[in-house]
């Protein structure tokens, strides 16, 4: 869990939550592999996640679904 704090990892869930809510499958997808790239494990990613939607970055839908796209 250490990479959670990293600064990349965190900028590249961002990117890949706004890809997410414009609907673009090509950025999106680019953006899921920079996120696997950026995390070590799907725990880490789901983590992650959840640390950006208790922070109201994303809503509970939106959680539920890209925790089912990054394992």
């Amino acid at each position: 869990m250490g990479d959670i704090q990293n600064d990349k990892a965190i900028h590249v869930a961002r990117s890949y939550i706004t890809c997410f809510r414009h609907a673009d499958s090509v950025t999106t997808s680019s953006a899921l592999a920079a996120l696997k790239d950026a995390t070590r494990s799907p725990e880490t990613r789901i983590t992650l996640l959840r640390t950006l939607w208790k922070q109201h970055e994303l809503s509970l839908k939106e959680f539920e679904h890209l925790k089912e796209a990054v394992q």
